[in-house]
C-alpha cells in the first residue's frame, strides 16, 4: 500500500489537467463513501430519546435526540432550542 508521501509524489508527476481531474474525481468519490460509512455507523449507535453531547465551536452542548434523519439528527438542547447536527458530531452521554 502507498504512503501519503508516495501518493503526493505521484500526484506531482501528473502533467495534464485531465489526469489531475481524474485523481480529484477518485478522491471525491472515496471521501463520499467514507462519509456515508461514518454516518451509517453513527446512526446505528444512536436512537430517539437518547442523551447526547455536541462539541460545537467553543462549547459543549448537551441535549436529547428528537429525530434521526439520513445524515443528521435533530437535538433538543435546553436553553438553545432545536439543532440539526451531523450524526458524526454526536456523542452519547
Amino acid at each position: 500500500m502507498n504512503t501519503i508521501p508516495e501518493i503526493t509524489e505521484a500526484i506531482r508527476k501528473l502533467s495534464t489537467t485531465a489526469e489531475i481531474n481524474a485523481v480529484i474525481t477518485t478522491v471525491k468519490a472515496q471521501q463520499k463513501l467514507i462519509r456515508r460509512m461514518e454516518s451509517a455507523k453513527a446512526a446505528m449507535t444512536l436512537e430517539v430519546g437518547q442523551s447526547v453531547k455536541v462539541n460545537a465551536r467553543n462549547r459543549v452542548i448537551r441535549g436529547t435526540i428528537t429525530k434521526i434523519n439520513r445524515t443528521k439528527a435533530v437535538v433538543d438542547a435546553p436553553h438553545y432550542g432545536l439543532y440539526n447536527v451531523p450524526l458524526t458530531m454526536l456523542q452519547a452521554t
